[in-house]
């Protein structure tokens, strides 16, 4: 039931229950490629922060953010938050590119889009496994979050959480 003052105000009656967010999805921000996003980062007090290299970034501008991120994260600005940085493509070379770029003590994980089984899982994780190691971070810094996408990796779901 909604409450009718103007169709801007309508809001869910509560009934009860608080109407209020859970932080991590009242505070979630989302930065682009420009140094004006960065910029507006300790304004936003955000609970995670996500990174795009993927849809978010159009091709010609990928690597110029690939450059953005890696310095933000060097300049250690996000150290103590929740950060994760979207893959561009989940291909091998791909993939070792920008975990090389990006993987830092401050980052919490990558985000792997259109993940289609659990080799991608596999491949990517040896891919950070070793990236980590060459960066002296503990095994398993990097956190893997995957999305499925397709109806074919739904199916396999099962197998990509394990």
């Amino acid at each position: 039931m909604l409450t009718a003052t103007s169709p801007s105000a309508w809001r869910p009656l509560s009934r009860g229950r608080s109407s209020v967010a859970s932080p991590l999805m009242r505070s979630m921000l989302v930065l682009k490629n420009s140094p004006e996003s960065l910029q507006r980062f300790r304004e936003a007090r955000a609970d995670a922060y996500f990174l795009d290299l993927e849809d978010g970034v159009p091709k010609d501008k990928k690597e110029s953010a690939l450059k953005l991120y890696a310095e933000a994260l060097k300049s250690r600005m996000f150290r103590g938050q929740t950060v994760y940085v979207r893959f561009s493509d989940i291909t091998d070379d791909v993939t070792r590119r920008e975990a090389d770029a990006l993987c830092h003590l401050d980052l919490t994980g990558f985000i792997a889009p259109k993940v289609a089984s659990s080799d991608d899982i596999r491949k990517i994780d040896k891919v950070l496994s070793e990236v980590e190691k060459t960066k002296n971070l503990l095994p398993g810094h990097c956190k893997i979050i995957a999305i499925v996408e397709t109806l074919e990796a739904l199916w396999h779901t099962p197998d990509i959480a394990k």
